[in-house]
């Protein structure tokens, strides 16, 4: 069976730049792209995710251009962490955690910790090397912070160098609004 399989599908070869699928889905992509960099460009008050997250990451990407695998990213907090996901780009594997399809609660700055230990605590240097110290920046919606903030008692204890973003999501569902 698989060396007729073989046999018949020895010349074929996928021609992305014939499908229409392909196609479509590349005007989706530039479409979407297109109107993600307009809203990340108003920076009208209160800050939208889009121009917040903006900010965040270009002052990032200027520390640590994500080519480099030099940050860890943690979020958690629905919305916060799900546009997040498309937001702050990762290059390479193992560098973001957050609370996943059933979105957890109060996992946040405990995965902050695991990844500082992870990459950075004793036991990285014999697992990883010197070279994969990474920064380790976590963007929580401001409930989710809520729900393990007393693990920056820990973080500072043990001088971990951890870099945490607050969003606060009444500012961005116009919670603090006088409007309703």
């Amino acid at each position: 069976m698989v060396a007729q399989l073989l046999h018949h599908l020895s010349n074929w070869y996928y021609n992305s730049s014939s499908s229409d699928f392909i196609r479509v889905l590349s005007e989706a992509k530039h479409k979407n792209e297109a109107k993600a960099a307009a809203a990340a460009a108003d920076s009208s008050i209160p800050f939208s995710y889009a121009h917040a997250f903006h900010v965040i990451k270009s002052a990032l990407h200027s520390l640590s251009p994500p080519e480099d695998g030099g940050i860890f990213y943690v979020s958690k907090g629905a919305n916060t962490m799900d546009i997040s996901r498309s937001v702050f780009p990762v290059e390479y594997s193992r560098l973001r955690l957050d609370a996943g399809s059933y979105a957890t609660m109060g996992v946040g700055l405990g995965y902050a910790i695991t990844a500082h230990e992870a990459y950075n605590g004793l036991a990285a240097e014999a697992s990883w090397g010197t070279s994969s110290r990474k920064k380790i920046v976590t963007i929580e919606g401001d409930s989710a912070f809520g729900f393990s903030s007393m693990e920056v008692e820990t973080m500072a204890r043990f001088q971990m160098d951890v870099l945490i973003f607050v969003i606060n999501n009444g500012g961005i569902y116009f919670g603090d609004s006088n409007s309703f």
